[in-house]
């Protein structure tokens, strides 16, 4: 109120209303834009971290899983597909679930997926953990003799 953004209206004795005003409005526009800029400029530098962590793995060969069934796991496949990988799997805390059409595995299985994803080449894409010490997505580091696996 002391901004002008909203007015109080005394509806009755025991009830007010609250109106946005004009300034109120242009203030409200004013934040969506900020956080719609700061999202796709959030997502840009996302993508192209991804690009970046993405690019070794694909010339290299690497084989690739996601944990994760959210928005950022999302963006791990769409950086994948641009470099023409296919995760061969998708892990998470509950298994049964799908993620775009790919059945989810739970974490505990990652050694038994085909191929073999031991831990020790597990590496987080992003730096924030989640609940359990874990990432949300991860893909192979390059190993010390190159061949790939």
């Amino acid at each position: 109120m002391r901004k002008g953004y909203i007015k109080c209206v005394n509806v009755q004795s025991n009830r007010l209303t609250y109106l946005i005003t004009p300034r109120g409005i242009a203030e409200k526009a004013r934040l969506t834009y900020e956080f719609i800029d700061y999202s796709l400029h959030l997502y840009g530098e996302v993508r192209q971290h991804l690009r970046e962590m993405l690019r070794d793995c694909a010339a290299s060969g690497h084989r690739v899983a996601i944990f994760g069934r959210g928005e950022a796991a999302e963006i791990a496949y769409l950086s994948l597909k641009e470099f023409g990988l296919e995760p061969i799997a998708i892990f998470d805390e509950a298994s049964g679930a799908r993620f775009l059409g790919m059945p989810v595995r739970p974490i505990a299985e990652h050694a038994d997926v085909p191929y073999g994803v031991p831990k020790a080449k597990l590496f987080p894409l992003r730096r924030i953990p989640i609940p359990g010490g874990r990432k949300a997505a991860m893909v192979q580091p390059p190993t010390p003799s190159g061949n790939g696996s």
